[in-house]
């Protein structure tokens, strides 16, 4: 269901719901493998903390074996410019990211929404009008719906 349409997945904690999320962008897989110039996309990982990114960064890793990114406060990502941030874009297939730092990319048109395939939002339940994920489904009128990616948000109970 999942790779058909966007979803929330609202179950308890330790069910697999990141294991439901990593799926889906293997499922997309091969989206990732060419570069944004010929089409490629990239799947984003969006949390709400540093540790959380951390964490997800290795899980991706070890469950699908693609080139990942972890783009966090801790790895200085605010002081790189456009051309720094499309480097990183290109060369990694999954970015996991704080969201406020991935919300101020797209923003400063660092990434454009129609280059990612599959966008996960951990704890979604946090999406509302003072969360920045909440902004950052506002940028998604600002983008043709036809380029949108697969939406997947993540909630316990």
């Amino acid at each position: 269901m999942c790779c058909n349409r966007n979803s929330i997945l609202y179950l308890p904690t330790g069910s697999g719901k990141t294991f439901i999320a990593l799926k889906v962008i293997d499922h997309f897989r091969d989206d990732l493998k060419k570069p944004l110039a010929s089409g490629g996309k990239r799947s984003i990982f969006l949390v709400n903390t540093v540790c959380l990114a951390n964490q997800h960064t290795e899980t991706i890793d070890e469950m699908l074996g693609m080139e990942v990114a972890c783009w966090t406060s801790e790895t200085k990502k605010k002081s790189w410019d456009r051309e720094r941030f499309r480097e990183e874009f290109e060369r990694h297939q999954v970015i996991v990211a704080t969201v406020q730092l991935f919300v101020d990319a797209i923003k400063h048109s660092f990434v454009d929404i129609s280059e990612i395939n599959v966008l996960v939002l951990d704890e979604c339940h946090h999406a509302r009008a003072d969360h920045p994920y909440h902004e950052l489904m506002k940028q998604f009128k600002y983008s043709d719906p036809a380029t949108h990616p697969r939406i997947i948000g993540l909630s316990g109970m």
